[in-house]
């Protein structure tokens, strides 16, 4: 139990490798465990697809330049 539990730095693959370890969980552990959280992403940038093409055309050209 204890290699088990040393394996792991969190509880989701503790418990894919021991699944009766839930049964040993506090009660509120397990529902801070089943709690939904939202997750903010990072928004897309506005990228200039016409200057991107632009730099990449720049830097294959340097690298060649460079061979």
């Amino acid at each position: 139990m204890a290699s088990v539990l040393n394996s792991f730095s969190t509880l989701a693959p503790a418990l894919k490798e021991w699944p009766a370890l839930w049964e040993l969980v506090p009660d509120y552990a397990k529902n801070k465990y089943k709690e939904i959280t939202e997750k903010r992403g990072a928004s897309k940038a506005n990228i200039d697809k016409e200057m991107l093409g632009w730099m990449t055309g720049a830097m294959t050209a340097a690298k060649l330049r460079g061979l």
